[in-house]
């Protein structure tokens, strides 16, 4: 009898396990197709743990070396910081780019690693994956099929502005979690209404942050922000705002803290925020290398290179493919006069992430259009993030978001699946 109520559960579980692989087929299809990709771009080269070569030079060469240097000083409490590279000053692992929870991860496991290590290599791999996955399960939220969350996800996999930072600027490719804060948007009706989800999953997404760099939490907490606005719209309760905020900012100030970033604080630029801050034209300014249509934008501020922000010839497509399907829509009434709630937490997003990004000094390709004045103590916490154009990348990833899912409503399955598989080739 017991026997028979064992092999009952290890059936129901073993059920509810390829039921789950089942429902999120699109999911792991996409994490694979991304995974495929990368072999493509980068070879497997690049995956040798042992190789360092491609790591030699440049700001790879830097994150290499001070994850190495770290991986052999000594413990100290907090656990981030070494003077191998500063002494005799201590100094956190989070301000090297060396991607601090792994650096830490490499630390713990030194006895059993052979003393040439890389980790920057697969790295790359898993940002790529959980990018084309993740992408998959939000734009699955809004497209009809699996077919058309797979084919979208590719888009998104290889976006412009992750690859251009996958081996030259390595933590700030980890892009998926900027994806996953934009899921707990995109499911807040089905899971994340509910604070024992939200609070401890914007919790982990706040330690997450820290642990592979700073600049990814300003961003995921502008998308958090616009989490807040439709949690309010929808409960019109005030006093929920502070458990998923306080768990964000929690979760990141422990990380922060244990990693010693409080220990050696950081200090402003004085080359600030308008260097490097996003030019309005950036969302077109192929920058002279990633597009065969789109050229590069002359007079555009050398320096703004940071708010690089080149959506793609095939998102551009589908983007103005979605304005004549609304278009249309719109002339024959087929559109809902009712705006959905989930919009106003993505535009909130979106606009917060471009006027961050912006700076005071708001330009277009070579031209200062205005200046925002500003006092100097709001400009000095500014500074802090000195590259400050790389906070466009939530809106981006919004536009890229409303591309493919604005007209999944307004045209039938196949015509989706192949719109989007168009966009998708004129995008490669």
């Amino acid at each position: 009898m017991k026997a028979c109520i064992k092999n009952k559960k290890k059936n129901c579980i073993l059920s509810r396990c390829l039921d789950a692989l089942w429902r999120n087929k699109h999911v792991i299809i996409s994490g694979f197709a991304a995974a495929i990709l990368f072999v493509i771009i980068y070879g497997f080269n690049v995956l040798d743990t042992s190789n360092i070569m491609w790591l030699a030079s440049g700001d790879t060469g830097q994150h290499y070396f001070a994850a190495k240097a770290y991986r052999f000083a000594e413990w100290k409490f907090p656990f981030g910081l070494f003077d191998s590279l500063s002494y005799p000053y201590d100094y956190s692992i989070v301000y090297y780019d060396a991607i601090p929870l792994l650096a830490v991860i490499q630390k713990l496991l030194s006895p059993i690693l052979p003393h040439t290590f890389q980790y920057f290599g697969f790295w790359g791999l898993c940002c790529m994956v959980l990018q084309g996955a993740i992408s998959a399960r939000v734009l699955r939220k809004y497209v009809k099929t699996d077919t058309s969350a797979i084919i979208g996800s590719l888009l998104f996999a290889v976006s412009p502005i992750m690859i251009t930072r996958v081996f030259y600027h390595s933590s700030l490719s980890a892009h998926w979690i900027i994806m996953l804060s934009l899921m707990f948007i995109a499911y807040y009706d089905e899971k994340y209404c509910r604070l024992i989800a939200s609070v401890p999953a914007w919790g982990v997404v706040g330690f997450i942050t820290v642990g592979i760099t700073p600049y990814l939490t300003p961003m995921c907490g502008i998308i958090l922000l616009g989490f807040i606005l439709l949690d309010l719209i929808k409960t019109k309760r005030f006093w929920r705002i502070l458990a998923p905020l306080g768990s964000f900012v929690t979760g990141a100030a422990l990380n922060a803290y244990f990693l010693g970033a409080f220990s050696c604080p950081a200090q402003n630029s004085s080359l600030g925020v308008t260097q490097f801050s996003f030019n309005l034209a950036g969302f077109f300014d192929s920058e002279g290398i990633w597009s065969r249509i789109f050229p590069d934008i002359p007079g555009a501020f050398a320096d703004q290179y940071e708010g690089f922000a080149y959506l793609g010839a095939g998102v551009f497509a589908l983007l103005m493919f979605s304005v004549i399907v609304l278009i249309v829509a719109a002339i024959k009434k087929n559109i809902s006069q009712k705006i959905p709630k989930h919009v106003f937490a993505y535009a909130f997003a979106a606009f917060l992430s471009t006027i961050v990004a912006l700076s005071p000094a708001v330009t277009f390709a070579g031209r200062v259009l205005f200046t925002v004045p500003l006092p100097q103590a709001i400009i000095d916490i500014w500074n802090i993030f000195r590259a400050t154009g790389r906070l466009i990348w939530p809106a981006v990833y919004i536009l890229m978001v409303f591309a493919v899912c604005s007209t999944a409503s307004h045209i039938s399955k196949k015509v989706l699946a192949a719109v989007l598989a168009a966009a998708v080739a004129l995008q490669g």
